[in-house]
């Protein structure tokens, strides 16, 4: 797992936790984002003799040396959350293209030309996915790509209130934000509030994780609510067929973020 912070990720590990439980199998929870730490735990798996492998990692294709191993060691390997490296590999995947383009659709529809993106990390594989879903509903609403309108960073509250300081004082002042995450978004709304800018009369607001957080706002916002219980419960399904038939057909499984229409983008408020 790249991280246990949040309620995203914890909500998907009690998930795999309870319906690995049910199957008799035990759960072995390890924390890693960089690719040294990576290789450092699935080494020790590996040597523990584990009966498989349920990976979360935010750059697959940069750790794929890494399971490599466990393949070759015949090993069962699913990645969830994001494709693992190459096509021949067992995933439950997010369709994260998908929901940014939802998010941004939404948000052209009601005639906002001016969608400001706050990105995550360039290197994680959901900000491409992101940043590809924007492209494409700016490209259907024949909207200019504009690379003043895209911020990337961490996703912290501090980030958040960074990117909007920067918008508002960039002279490209955006009608609408596309935010990557819940904590970034709650920064970017401080900021808003701070400045007295109204949501959404003067700039509207869509987030990419909504997990609860984004209901609770002020105003609440408009989320793509992530299936962190259905991405859980199908990755250790995935991982039981495996086990059952070790030599069966490769399964990709997409999930898609369902969009949730709330005040901060709702058409009239």
């Amino acid at each position: 797992m790249p991280t246990l912070t949040g309620t995203f990720f914890p909500e998907v590990l009690h998930t795999i936790s309870t319906a690995a439980t049910r199957a008799k199998l035990r759960v072995i929870i390890c924390e890693a984002d960089e690719s040294e730490q990576q290789e450092q735990q699935l080494h020790w798996l590996l040597t523990a003799q584990v009966d498989g492998l349920l990976v979360c990692a935010t750059n697959p294709a940069g750790s794929a040396g890494h399971f490599q191993l466990a393949r070759q060691r015949g090993v069962p390997l699913v990645f969830f959350h994001q494709a693992g490296p190459g096509k021949d590999v067992h995933a439950v995947v997010l369709n994260q293209v998908q929901a940014a383009y939802k998010a941004v659709s939404h948000l052209l529809a009601q005639g906002r030309t001016r969608i400001a993106h706050f990105a995550g990390p360039a290197h994680q594989a959901a900000s491409h996915d992101h940043r590809q879903g924007y492209a494409q509903a700016l490209c259907e609403y024949n909207v200019p790509w504009n690379e003043r309108l895209l911020y990337e960073g961490e996703a912290t509250v501090e980030a958040g209130r960074r990117h909007l300081q920067a918008a508002l004082a960039s002279g490209v002042l955006p009608d609408a934000l596309f935010i990557s995450n819940e904590v970034v978004a709650l920064g970017a709304l401080q900021v808003l509030h701070e400045r007295g800018v109204r949501v959404p009369e003067t700039i509207a607001l869509v987030v990419c994780g909504g997990t609860g957080l984004a209901a609770l706002a002020s105003p609440p916002l408009t989320s793509l609510d992530l299936p962190g219980r259905e991405l859980g419960h199908a990755a250790v399904q995935l991982l039981l067929a495996l086990l059952a038939d070790p030599g069966g057909a490769c399964q990709r499984i997409y999930l898609t973020p369902q969009l949730h229409v709330r005040a901060s983008s709702a058409a009239g408020s």
